[in-house]
């Protein structure tokens, strides 16, 4: 018994549109926003999904809730073209929040502030407080760039790849990212960190491979030659599963197996050089045989 297999087309169930940037906006190419999405039939279940490029392995994961598995694809979709607005360079503990006295010493007057779960103030917050003229510019200059004086040079060294200087992505992308500051837009400064969908070092080491061909692309073509495939175990209204032991059972399985070119396990275990190309129908049996043996 094999699992069923959705194949689409990724430009015919997403759409993108190009934002208005302003003529000295520092940040040309991530131009595009996520603008909709197209549902089809039967994509809700558990199961294995892949992202396919030019027919070569991208990326494997696993869905294990009852919403659509399309939520799963262009989340990936975004990162993996860096040409999209709503992304964020560096998801680290910390980077994006501050302590309560560090803010006490940039208000003008004392108030109420909202923390997070860790008991600190995110940027948004602090750029919110900024918007409400509540902060001394001086010192609130201060310390928010000092932090993103920290984060630019992680993202430096976290996003040169052997790649890089075959591009010129370094260029077009994290050298102007590198120059946002304060003052900036609040949707510009959260691209460093804070932001909407997050970076990797291995999605981006995939925009770089195939920068040349993203970087002239629009709209209208962005997500060209991606291909999106669910294999699709069970349905989890009828079947509960242990979402754990399904991702220990089968994805970390086929991971291993078939090596896409952007899960991170591609840096700490198999070090795939460049994508590879595979039949969907291998992995369909490989899911099978693991499920039903």
């Amino acid at each position: 018994m094999y699992p069923k297999i959705i194949r689409k087309k990724a430009n015919l169930i997403f759409k993108a549109g190009t934002l208005e940037l302003s003529k000295t906006s520092k940040i040309n190419k991530l131009n595009l926003f996520y603008k909709k999405k197209e549902e089809f039939k039967d994509d809700e279940g558990y199961g294995i999904y892949c992202l396919l490029f030019k027919d070569n392995l991208i990326y494997i994961g696993s869905h294990t809730d009852d919403k659509s598995v399309i939520n799963r694809w262009y989340k990936h979709l975004i990162t993996l073209t860096s040409r999209f607005q709503d992304v964020c360079f560096l998801r680290r503990k910390g980077m994006d929040s501050f302590e309560e006295h560090e803010i006490e010493n940039i208000l003008i007057n004392k108030v109420v502030i909202k923390k997070n779960k860790e008991n600190k103030i995110t940027l948004n917050t602090i750029i919110n407080l900024k918007e409400k003229n509540k902060v001394l510019i001086p010192e609130y200059k201060k310390l928010v760039n000092l932090r993103f004086d920290k984060i630019k040079k992680i993202i430096k060294k976290m996003y040169n790849n052997e790649f890089t200087k075959h591009t010129t992505i370094y260029k077009d992308i994290i050298n102007p990212i590198c120059e946002i500051d304060y003052n900036d837009d609040k949707k510009i400064q959260k691209i460093l960190t804070g932001g909407g969908k997050a970076h990797s070092e291995n999605r981006f080491k995939f925009s770089t491979l195939y920068w040349e061909i993203f970087k002239k692309r629009d709209e209208t073509n962005i997500f060209d030659d991606f291909d999106c495939v669910y294999f699709k175990v069970g349905d989890i209204k009828k079947n509960k599963i242990n979402k754990k032991e399904f991702q220990k059972k089968i994805e970390k399985k086929c991971i291993k197996k078939f090596r896409p070119f952007a899960n991170n396990e591609n840096f700490d275990i198999y070090n795939q050089k460049i994508p590879s190309k595979i039949e969907i129908n291998e992995i369909s049996s490989f899911i099978g045989k693991i499920m039903y043996d």
